[in-house]
């Protein structure tokens, strides 16, 4: 799987957390404690254009993707 995530990392420099990484807990807590979600990996996305890339890239590697705006 690292491999998958390595072109997405490519495509979003310094903006893709996984588990390990220092934002990744942050970027998947929630308010609810009752539900914990670990994905395989969080693009932190600046502008429409990176969440086009997110989107294709999950797209091209049929991976399960979700949205969360703030």
């Amino acid at each position: 799987m690292a491999q998958t995530f390595a072109k997405l990392e490519n495509m979003l420099p310094e903006r893709v957390s996984r588990p390990g990484d220092t934002r990744y807990a942050e970027a998947v807590a929630i308010w609810n404690g009752a539900i914990a979600r670990r994905p395989a990996a969080v693009a932190h996305c600046n502008n429409a254009e990176d969440v086009q890339r997110a989107i294709v890239f999950a797209r091209e590697q049929s991976i399960e993707l979700s949205v969360r705006g703030g």
